[in-house]
């Protein structure tokens, strides 16, 4: 709005200064007319001079030029300072992002970190808790086997007890040599099972010797077979209990025990075997 200003008075001061040029122009034309027309008349009339004053536009436009100039080069230097503004804004900007990311990343860091320590401290605690539940299922179990220990002794005792008093009332039965003969026909008779299942392993040799200890129910059915003392050969120890398993039931000791339960109960319920390759003619 201000350059238009200028410019309106420049073109003001223009048209001033081509006025008066015509205006002296125009009296210098009818000087010159007068003069030619009236020279013979001697009277000297005063002549009416318009007095015009040339306006010089020069320095007006150069102090044009100047403050264009001066504008111009304050509208540079407030470019130059916007720019540079702008360019520390976005490095200050770009700093500041730079910051912000690194803080994320540590950040991120120090999340993962206790994230990582809370798992293994899970991990730790879980650990803990399954070693002691372990722990005192052990206990329970061991507790719970000691009570059955426990029960299978009782009943132990109380069936001793009860065939205690059962045999005090057949020593005399026991005694008999009647009674004697029987038992060792019974005995003969286990030990010709037990020779017909056996399998003689290859390392078996004469003069070995395994105590087996076998244990009945009143059916004549095994059910346990232990060694007692090992023959020093491994295999010819297991030999002997898988012959007796072979067997699985001595069928004439039923007999026995419906015929005379004392005498089962005290001779074959629980026995023990000498079993030795010569006895067994091998």
């Amino acid at each position: 709005m201000r350059i238009s200003n200028d410019l309106k008075k420049l073109a003001i001061y223009s048209l001033a200064g081509l006025f008066s040029v015509a205006l002296h122009g125009f009296v210098v034309f009818l000087l010159l007319v007068g003069w030619t027309e009236k020279s013979s008349i001697k009277q000297v009339q005063r002549p009416n001079f318009v007095q015009a004053r040339l306006i010089r536009m020069e320095p007006r436009a150069q102090a044009q030029d100047k403050r264009l100039a001066k504008k111009k080069a304050a509208a540079v230097k407030k470019r130059a300072e916007q720019q540079r503004r702008e360019k520390a804004r976005k490095k200050k900007a770009a700093e500041r992002k730079k910051a912000e990311r690194k803080k994320a990343v540590q950040k991120k860091a120090r999340d993962e970190k206790v994230r990582r320590d809370k798992a293994l401290k899970k991990k730790q605690a879980d650990a803990r808790a399954k070693k002691a539940a372990e722990q005192k299922k052990k206990e329970v179990q061991e507790k719970q086997a000691r009570e059955v220990q426990r029960q299978q002794e009782l009943q132990r005792q109380t069936r001793a007890q009860a065939l205690a008093s059962a045999l005090d009332s057949e020593d005399e039965f026991l005694a008999d040599e009647e009674s004697g003969s029987l038992v060792q026909g019974y005995q003969q008779y286990i030990q010709q099972r037990i020779i017909a299942n056996w399998n003689r392993p290859l390392s078996a040799r004469r003069g070995m010797e395994t105590i087996l200890s076998i244990q009945l129910v009143p059916t004549g059915q095994v059910v346990g077979v232990t060694v007692l003392k090992s023959s020093g050969n491994p295999a010819f120890d297991l030999s002997a209990q898988q012959a007796v398993k072979k067997v699985g039931r001595f069928d004439k000791l039923q007999d026995l025990s419906q015929q005379s339960p004392r005498l089962f109960e005290r001779s074959f319920r629980q026995f023990q075997l000498v079993f030795r390759p010569d006895d067994l003619r091998l």
